[in-house]
């Protein structure tokens, strides 16, 4: 969930892919920051972002009981789960 500000000027909370990429894509960048320095580690292009992707992915928080259903939710229906970008770099 994010808070999301709507079109008609209000604010409220929002959730889905359209509200994850820029968080996504912006703990990508500071994690690319971080690890493309030379004096940290040597990984550049793919390999690199092989790295990221893993580092975010394992910081994941998997909320995975639905109250609704009372069942265990699979990541192949929500995804990995909240990544922490803290944990990652």
């Amino acid at each position: 969930m994010f808070i999301h500000h709507f079109n008609n000027g209000t604010h409220g909370l929002d959730s889905g892919t359209g509200m994850a990429s820029p968080h996504v894509a912006g703990s990508c960048i500071i994690n690319e920051n971080k690890y493309s320095r030379k004096d940290i580690l040597t990984f550049q292009g793919e390999e690199l972002q092989k790295l990221i992707k893993h580092l975010l992915m394992s910081t994941a928080e998997f909320p995975n009981y639905n109250n609704e259903t009372k069942a265990i939710t699979s990541p192949r229906q929500q995804g990995a789960g909240v990544i922490d970008v803290s944990k990652s770099s």
